[in-house]
């Protein structure tokens, strides 16, 4: 289980790229293309199977396991390591314990050699990973931006025509045009 701390403070696609791509002169849509751009992002993100900008998420799990293996990709960092003890009070694992392998796909945490992990408490999702996710804070960290904000651009477009269809927080993968889909898709064999 996975649960957003932090979004990202900037979007990949500006507002004034947005709006020059959908051939928007004034401002009376700002409020709606923006949500639309983070809506996007999102499909982009669940698509491609990563974060983007950078973001804080709290992953979960019922026990260790040996490795932790979060399903988010890039992990830039390991805010902490926390679990519920056997009296259901909150531990955090000294930081010195364990190391992040961000080389490996999916990333990876593991006690160091002369550690163990403990034995978490028998409740669900007992063990809390805090990590920090994406490429960078800015978009230009991204690999591949402009194949991205391309295919942004294309689902933007479709979803700012048809906003009656797909509401700006609740679109939808299956929603994504097809020419947009084969563009991100063609980008997952890079992970």
């Amino acid at each position: 289980m996975i649960r957003l701390v932090t979004a990202p403070t900037v979007e990949p696609l500006t507002l004034i790229a947005a709006k020059l791509y959908l051939k928007v002169d004034t401002a009376d849509d700002d409020v709606l293309i923006t949500e639309q751009i983070k809506a996007v992002r999102q499909d982009v993100e669940t698509i491609l199977g990563c974060s983007l900008i950078t973001q804080t998420w709290d992953y979960y799990q019922d026990f260790f396991t040996d490795p932790i293996v979060p399903n988010l990709y890039p992990i830039q960092s390991v805010s902490w390591v926390k679990y519920q003890d056997d009296d259901n009070v909150t531990q955090t694992v000294t930081a010195t314990d364990y190391n992040l392998f961000i080389n490996s796909i999916p990333a990876q945490i593991k006690p160091v050699s002369t550690a163990t992990w403990t034995t978490a408490g028998d409740y669900p999702a007992a063990v809390n990973v805090r990590l920090v996710t994406g490429f960078g804070a800015a978009a230009a960290d991204i690999p591949d931006l402009e194949t991205i904000l391309r295919a942004m651009k294309l689902i933007l477009g479709d979803v700012y025509e048809n906003r009656e269809n797909v509401q700006p927080s609740h679109s939808t993968v299956k929603l994504i045009p097809a020419c947009a889909k084969n563009i991100l898709m063609s980008l997952r064999s890079y992970q």
